[in-house]
């Protein structure tokens, strides 16, 4: 998924708690590739939570009028309360 090594062989040095938050219709990661970030994860016992946003394209975040924006903010603020309190 990248280079010059991949993104997924970097795991076991997450030390947080990782919040992956993605859109089913996002055409960047396929549901296959969700799949495997989500087996790898576990596997690698790292704290994390998926979320796939039904509906939701590439790059809803950027659009602040984008029916997700507020939601999604709304979770990773609540993360990041959790992780730092």
């Amino acid at each position: 998924m990248s280079s010059p090594e991949p993104t997924l062989d970097l795991t076991p040095g997450i030390k947080g708690k990782l919040v992956y938050i993605v859109g089913d219709r996002d055409h960047a990661i396929t549901e296959e590739q969700r799949t495997a970030i989500a087996e790898r994860l576990q596997s690698d016992g790292i704290r994390h939570e998926m979320v796939v946003l039904a509906g939701a394209p590439h790059a809803f975040l950027a659009q602040e009028d984008s029916p997700y924006h507020a939601e999604t903010w709304q979770r990773i603020e609540r993360a990041l309360a959790d992780e730092l309190a």
